[in-house]
């Protein structure tokens, strides 16, 4: 039996499924099913069940994962000690909305390969109210979205009875994104979103289509949308294209080529019905069951939190059109 066997049957255990562990593992399914069966017939035990909806440890699978799992925090900690090159673990899955992807990508490569150039990381999208599902499914153990406080509650409750924290990281805020010569909104300081009901909408693909209880949502879907793209950069070439307009969040706008150079402008929104506030937060499996190179991703989003995107100057305070956004590349 091999050490990075164990992180196999690990992935398998938190994936429920050997397919989906065996794409994370970028191995074929046949090769894991085989060392999943020679563990096995080598301890002479059955470590999973196989279901119609996947595969669960049996008695003997679940004491066999725990000892498993205090081998590689072992392991790990001794790696990163003496030989951090030598470990399996190199590969960081982390899944987000195609916004937190786009915000994230950067710098967390960068803090994943100032700690070992031989680490990679895979970025997946998902719609944002998904992401925990798609932990919950092997897709990733670490990520992050945004959800706003009517929608937070419900999310946690079904991390918390699945394994999954969630912590709150930072806020963020939508803005009018338009062109820098947009005759009737390019020079205000603030818009209020009732003024923009007649106005030709550009929306991102991930936002709800239908009535969610959200103040964000329930505006959003008032807007006249002629055109709805799978991720915000196309949104924002639609915009400048064809001389639409569309709301985006602030962290799609931080280090954005088209705001820097000004043939885009970031305005403030007013006018809902709530606080124009939304959480960003982090999902992952609980710290000990990460991989060392997921613990290098998560400490890092942690101890960044503070400084991350916090845009919640209020128009008052702001003497700038566009709020300065913090910008993860310079912390």
């Amino acid at each position: 039996m091999k050490i990075e066997h164990l992180f196999y049957l690990r992935e398998i255990a938190n994936s429920k499924s050997i397919s989906a562990a065996a794409k994370r593992l970028y191995i074929g399914q046949t090769t894991l099913s085989a060392i999943i069966k020679s563990i096995e017939e080598e301890l002479g035990i059955r470590i999973f069940r196989r279901t119609s909806s996947g595969v669960t440890p049996t008695l003997d699978g679940v004491q066999f994962l725990s000892m498993a799992e205090e081998i590689l925090s072992s392991y790990n900690t001794m790696m990163q000690s003496f030989n951090i090159h030598s470990t399996p673990e190199k590969r960081v899955h982390f899944i987000g909305n195609p916004s937190i992807c786009c915000y994230f990508s950067v710098f967390l490569t960068k803090s994943l390969q100032d700690f070992n150039a031989e680490a990679s990381i895979v970025f997946h999208e998902a719609e944002r109210k998904k992401i925990l599902n798609d932990i919950l499914g092997g897709v990733a153990n670490i990520g992050s979205t945004t959800l706003d406080d009517v929608e937070i509650d419900d999310v946690m409750k079904q991390a918390s009875h699945s394994g999954v924290e969630i912590a709150r990281i930072g806020e963020n805020k939508f803005y009018l994104c338009i062109r820098s010569d947009h005759e009737k909104f390019a020079r205000r300081t603030s818009v209020d979103i009732n003024e923009l009901f007649e106005e030709r909408y550009a929306a991102p693909q991930h936002y709800s289509a239908v009535p969610n209880g959200t103040a964000f949502a329930d505006a959003f879907r008032r807007l006249n949308c002629v055109a709805t793209f799978p991720n915000p950069e196309l949104v924002k070439q639609a915009v400048l294209g064809c001389s639409m307009m569309t709301i985006l969040p602030g962290h799609c706008l931080v280090n954005d080529p088209l705001i820097l150079s000004g043939l885009l402008v970031a305005i403030p929104l007013t006018g809902f019905d709530v606080c124009n506030s939304i959480g960003i937060h982090l999902l992952s499996r609980r710290r000990p069951a990460l991989s060392l190179y997921e613990k290098v991703v998560y400490d890092t989003i942690m101890e960044n939190s503070a400084q991350m995107l916090d845009p919640l100057e209020s128009i008052a305070e702001s003497k700038e059109p566009y709020p300065s956004l913090k910008s993860l590349l310079h912390l």
